[in-house]
C-alpha cells in the first residue's frame, strides 16, 4: 500500500463521524509563537473547552522524540533566526475561495497586521493584555491561521503532551505511524486533540484528524511541502472529499 492510499485509509478510519464544517470554523491551539517567542500571549478562559477524561493518555517519550524529529525536519533549528513572516491564508469550499487573510508578522516584536478584503486589523500577539474589537479579531485570526502553517514547529511547546506511536491503520507501511497530541491547560481550547499521521522517512505530518474536546473527528491532509528560506512548510490541507481546501500563498520568511 502506498503512503497516499494508507493516509486515506487512516483518515477514513479516524473520521467515521466526520461531517464537513459548514461555517469554515477552523481550529487552532497556540497563543504563543513557535518555540522561542520572547513573551507569552494571554490565554482567554471564556472559550476553554473541558478536557474529556476518557480521552486522556499518558505522556510518551517515544511520541516526544518523534515530535522533536518533526520540529527539526521542519527547520526548527532555524526558527530563532526568523524575523518576519508573511503569508496569505486561504479557504476554498467546493472550488470557491471564501476567505483570504493576508498576514504580516514581525516575529521578533510580535506585531501582526492582517488584511481581509478591505479591512486591516493589527495587534501585538505577545502582549499580555485584554483585547477587544479589531485587536481581538486579529489575535484570533493569527492564532488560527498561523497554527495551520506552523503546527509542526510547535510540537515541543510548553504544555503539549504526546501519546505513544502506533501504526497509522491496518496494512499501512511501517514508515506511516500515528501519534496524538493534547494540551495541558494551554491554548484557547485545551481539550482539543490532534491525531497525526506521520511519514517517519521524512519526519513530516501528512495528515491530521482534529477532535475538538476529544470528540467528533475532523480530518485534513498535510501536503505540498515547500522550503521557505530553511523552513519546510505544508502549503495545502484538504478534507477527504476535497470539499474544503485550506492553502497558503505568498509565503515569505525573512531571517537575520
Amino acid at each position: 500500500m502506498t503512503h497516499k492510499s494508507a493516509l486515506r485509509q487512516f483518515i477514513l478510519i479516524c473520521a467515521a463521524t466526520f461531517a464537513a464544517t459548514a461555517g469554515v470554523k477552523l481550529f487552532a491551539q497556540p497563543t504563543t509563537a513557535p518555540t522561542t517567542a520572547p513573551t507569552t500571549a494571554p490565554t482567554p478562559t471564556t472559550t476553554t473547552a473541558p478536557v474529556i477524561e476518557s480521552t486522556l493518555f499518558p505522556a510518551s517519550d517515544a511520541g516526544k522524540a518523534l515530535a522533536a524529529a518533526i520540529v527539526k525536519a521542519s527547520g526548527g533549528d532555524l526558527w530563532p533566526t526568523v524575523t518576519r513572516l508573511r503569508y496569505t491564508f486561504n479557504v476554498e469550499r467546493e472550488g470557491k475561495t471564501v476567505l483570504s487573510a493576508k498576514h504580516d508578522w514581525n516575529v521578533k516584536t510580535g506585531d501582526i497586521t492582517i488584511t481581509v478584503g478591505d479591512k486591516t486589523m493589527s495587534t501585538n500577539v505577545y502582549a499580555n493584555i485584554t483585547r477587544d474589537g479589531e485587536a481581538k479579531q486579529a489575535f484570533a485570526r493569527w492564532t488560527n491561521d498561523s497554527y495551520w502553517l506552523l503546527a509542526p514547529l510547535k510540537l515541543l511547546d510548553g504544555g503539549v503532551i504526546h501519546s505513544d506511536i502506533t501504526p497509522a491503520s491496518r496494512d499501512t507501511p511501517a514508515s506511516l505511524v500515528r501519534t496524538t497530541v493534547r494540551f495541558a491547560s494551554v491554548g484557547l481550547t485545551p481539550g482539543d486533540q490532534y491525531d497525526l499521521a506521520v511519514n517517519t522517512k521524512l519526519n513530516q505530518i501528512v495528515g491530521w484528524v482534529y477532535r475538538p474536546g476529544g470528540g467528533k473527528a475532523m480530518p485534513f491532509s498535510w501536503e505540498n511541502y515547500q522550503n521557505f528560506n530553511g523552513l519546510t512548510l505544508s502549503t495545502e490541507h484538504k478534507t477527504p472529499d476535497s470539499a474544503v481546501r485550506i492553502f497558503f500563498t505568498d509565503i515569505t520568511v525573512d531571517r537575520q
